[in-house]
């Protein structure tokens, strides 16, 4: 039997002396990354500016964040360098913002209507 080799595009960030290979989300992973982008968005969406949504949304940022290197949560609270946390965000967005927003969103938009009765459904904005 032969073996399928499944690739992905990776980014790798240094902070100190560990190199971090970050990916996009694996799918055991997605569950609790979109409950807490769920959190971030419905902050965003209710008109939140850049500097409040950080303040109560930023730990749902964070844990993101730490899902994606494989740390805790806490490990960020040792992070002085602004400019890493920044790159290991900006490489976690890179890497799956086509994911959510092309394929995991529109497939849960398209199924969501079969598994709640009709006065469940949300209506599309």
């Amino acid at each position: 039997m032969s073996k399928i080799e499944i690739t992905c595009p990776t980014v790798e960030v240094v902070v100190g002396d560990e190199t971090f290979t970050i990916k996009p989300f694996g799918v055991g992973q997605l569950p609790t990354v979109a409950l807490h982008l769920a959190a971030i968005a419905e902050k965003w969406f209710a008109g939140m500016t850049l500097p409040i949504l950080l303040a109560k949304g930023g730990e749902d940022v964070l844990q993101v964040m730490a899902i994606a290197i494989g740390k805790p949560r806490a490990w960020f609270d040792s992070l002085y360098d602004l400019d890493k946390a920044v790159e290991i965000l900006s490489a976690v967005i890179q890497l799956n913002q086509e994911t959510i927003t092309k394929k995991l969103v529109p497939a849960v938009q398209a199924i969501l209507p079969t598994l709640l009765p009709a006065t469940q459904v949300p209506a599309e904005a």
